[in-house]
């Protein structure tokens, strides 16, 4: 929100990348978002769609869960491509892939060897990273640090490993998109069923607190849910898991900011359980 105030901002930003397309090439849009349908009629350039849409040029026609993957099925003009594995979980990684397998076709690839190469997909470093499994507690770490982004982990989590507690470590990334967003992240959080609430981690480009703090956001979504604690460190957050933390549970760090470098010390915590 410090950098792109309003939404006309936003538009402005990705017309200016659009345009830097050869009128030769392509861009791979996502239609389901109602503000790139908007955008799409604005452009000069070849549009290719991808999405659950009927309108979709590739349409995810189906999915289902088992067994920690994501089977799912794409239709491309009067071609259906079945039984297409996805090894992580959520329907906005079903979109990415959706858009990856559009590009890899657009751009000539076998689409067998691209069925193949997406069954071999692992993921990426800090989205929904499996960083340990110790004594029947998972740890995961993400970088999701907008409501939206948080809000689409924890639920693809409760999907992805159902009936285990969901335990969340949040540390959020400048006080200006806090402070902008402190409803969003509130209910985002909130579906978590235990949340830590971890000090804001500046910004180099801020120098005022703007009045938000971790402290602050710990007790709003105090007052909305039974389980939130607020751990202003490492320190705070390894010893608050020492209390918490059960059999069967997941933990995710999630944020912007450096909790992600805490994982040697919950390592060691779930170690000694």
């Amino acid at each position: 929100p410090d950098i792109y105030p309003t939404l006309n901002d936003v538009y402005a930003s990705f017309t200016a990348f659009a345009s830097r397309v050869s009128p030769q090439g392509i861009i791979i849009v996502n239609i389901d978002n109602p503000h790139i349908q908007a955008w799409v009629k604005t452009l000069d350039r070849p549009v290719l769609s991808y999405g659950f849409s009927p309108r979709a040029d590739w349409q995810i026609i189906s999915s289902h869960m088992a067994a920690e993957k994501q089977i799912f099925s794409l239709r491309y003009k009067n071609m259906v491509y079945d039984d297409l594995v996805l090894n992580l979980p959520g329907k906005y990684n079903l979109l990415n892939a959706s858009a990856a397998f559009a590009a890899a076709h657009y751009l000539g690839f076998d689409p067998e060897k691209l069925k193949s190469g997406l069954k071999l997909f692992t993921g990426t470093k800090r989205r929904f990273e499996l960083i340990a499994d110790i004594n029947h507690v998972r740890l995961y770490d993400d970088y999701a640090h907008h409501p939206l982004e948080i809000k689409a982990v924890l639920e693809a989590a409760r999907d992805w490993l159902p009936g285990r507690r969901l335990m969340v470590v949040f540390q959020s990334h400048t006080y200006s998109r806090t402070k902008a967003l402190l409803p969003q992240f509130v209910s985002s959080l909130a579906v978590a069923d235990v949340i830590l609430i971890n000090d804001i981690f500046a910004s180099a480009r801020e120098t005022e607190t703007l009045g938000i703090s971790g402290q602050i956001l710990a007790n709003l979504i105090k007052a909305k849910h039974p389980q939130v604690f607020y751990a202003p460190g490492k320190a705070a957050t390894v010893a608050r898991l020492k209390t918490l933390v059960r059999d069967d549970d997941v933990v995710f760090t999630i944020g912007a900011g450096n909790n992600w470098l805490w994982h040697k010390e919950i390592i060691k915590l779930l170690r000694q359980r």
